[in-house]
């Protein structure tokens, strides 16, 4: 016979942003009394609405209130969308932080830059089961620009909450540090699924993303024409992907890198660092 009591857990899920937004995405699980929090980011405002302000983040009055219930913070990779507002959360709460070793290290390197000491910043790989709180949290890999990033599933006695991440559909031959993998979530079927969060950017495009995502025979095209000329590249510093693209393309053509922002080279520090 089913435990009645725990049938009758009080499951509450809302967003604290990230809805019909881009960035800013933040989301809270609360299961029982125990919350989980999944991303802690920040958003770039549209500078003809928000003259002045460089970024915006969530409002965190809630967790503030309710900061001895937060189990945990989690993490699905390193882009500031999803953890530039971590520093501003941590500064009011106190509560463990669950990452990938690469997301863990940027996180470790912000946090040291703001002064923020005592928070415990546990490194999880891609298939791994913890115990956070009460309640059992599976990581599972999904593909996407920047190496390690997962999507999650909580346990409940209702059935898993699965939250997919920010993912890209690429089934081309890729390094383990960025293929997914949907044998472990449809496992979950096993214990039932009673909801599952997936990001939605993109969903409104037909086709697949791969290999439309990818730059690299185009910036072959623009090494060849311009053989003894100097090229300035300008990317998203956390789009680790593509700088790789850009990195190996150059190799290629035997053409000299230089990396100009510190922010683009600790990046690559943290990489070699891990192995990459």
């Amino acid at each position: 016979m089913p435990n009645i009591s725990a049938l009758h857990e009080k499951i509450r899920i809302f967003s604290l942003g990230g809805l019909d937004e881009d960035g800013k995405n933040m989301y809270c699980v609360e299961v029982g009394n125990q919350i989980y929090i999944i991303e802690a980011g920040i958003k770039f405002p549209d500078e003809k609405e928000s003259l002045g302000i460089e970024y915006i983040v969530p409002d965190f009055t809630y967790l503030i209130e309710n900061k001895n219930r937060i189990a945990g913070i989690i993490i699905t990779h390193a882009h500031d969308d999803v953890m530039g507002a971590l520093p501003y959360l941590c500064k009011q709460i106190k509560a463990d932080i669950y990452s990938s070793p690469l997301t863990a290290k940027c996180i470790r390197r912000v946090m040291k830059e703001e002064n923020i000491r005592d928070i415990q910043i546990h490194e999880v790989e891609r298939h791994d089961q913890k115990r956070i709180g009460k309640h059992k949290v599976i990581f599972f890999p999904i593909t996407h620009s920047v190496p390690e990033a997962f999507g999650i599933a909580i346990s409940t006695s209702q059935g898993f909450i699965v939250y997919s991440g920010e993912f890209i559909e690429d089934y081309t031959s890729l390094s383990d540090a960025y293929r997914g993998d949907f044998t472990t979530p449809a496992q979950f079927r096993n214990e039932g699924v009673l909801v599952l969060m997936q990001d939605s950017k993109g969903a409104d495009c037909t086709g697949h993303t791969a290999p439309y995502h990818r730059i690299a025979p185009h910036f072959a095209n623009i090494l060849e024409k311009y053989e003894n000329k100097r090229i300035f590249v300008s990317v998203y510093t956390q789009s680790v992907f593509r700088i790789q693209e850009l990195i190996d393309t150059c190799i290629s053509f035997n053409r000299k890198i230089l990396l100009y922002t510190e922010e683009l080279r600790s990046l690559i520090k943290d990489l070699e660092d891990i192995g990459y």
